[in-house]
């Protein structure tokens, strides 16, 4: 299952960042690199170290469901 995660730095909506987004990936990659889902998020959280703390984009994502 594939899972963007996106922080707007602009109110943009939504829904046509979506389009945006997987029309740029269509455009670009394989149908199989489609995202099954993207989730809008106020930031996204970083480590102690600045890296992407994957462990809570997976636990911020069980949340919202």
């Amino acid at each position: 299952k594939i899972i963007v995660y996106l922080s707007l730095k602009e109110n943009k909506d939504h829904e046509e960042v979506k389009k945006e987004v997987n029309n740029l990936i269509e455009d670009n990659f394989a149908s199989y690199c489609l995202p099954n889902e993207i989730c809008f998020l106020e930031s996204l959280p970083y480590t102690n170290v600045g890296k992407i703390d994957v462990n809570k984009l997976k636990q911020l994502h069980e949340m919202k469901q």
